[in-house]
């Protein structure tokens, strides 16, 4: 004789489909980074792309989400919103106000290093563009390769 299921009980696939309906609703009401820091992908524009850049090279290190926030907004509090903008303010002013102020203490040498070699290997390779770097690639896997090329990508 088989045993009989607690009444309770529900079949596995309708909990995975409640948990899964559960992280849909709250994906959708729950704002995307690049709005809530004010970044508008819909332009499409070089601007837009780089900024998000670097906020994405922000979000990548071992530090909390609000601390790559706070450092993004920082940047963009500097006027650092430009590969050539960030490399004419140099290591020392990344370091000291804009890493810090972000909240950047353990790592802001490493991540101010990153963002500059990371800002010079976009002007040399690509003239400063996402846009152009997205036009170079071949395909979606020739994109991904050149921006992993990209230190800390």
């Amino acid at each position: 004789m088989a045993a009989r299921e607690p009444a309770n009980s529900r079949p596995v696939h309708s909990r995975h489909a409640q948990l899964a309906d559960v992280t849909r609703r709250a994906l959708e009401r729950s704002p995307l980074y690049s709005e809530e820091l004010g970044i508008v992908l819909a332009k499409r524009s070089d601007a837009a792309y780089f900024c998000w850049f670097l906020a994405s090279l922000l979000f990548g290190a071992r530090i909390s989400e609000m601390t790559a926030k706070n450092t993004y907004r920082s940047f963009v509090r500097h006027g650092l919103t430009s590969p050539r903008k960030i490399l004419k303010a140099g290591w020392d002013f990344l370091v000291y106000p804009v890493m810090r102020e972000g909240g950047y203490v353990r790592y802001d040498n490493r991540k101010s290093t990153q963002v500059l070699r990371d800002c010079e290997t976009l002007i040399a390779d690509y003239g400063g563009s996402l846009n152009r770097l997205h036009d170079a690639a071949r395909d979606a896997h020739d994109l991904d390769e050149k921006l992993l090329a990209f230190y800390g990508v």
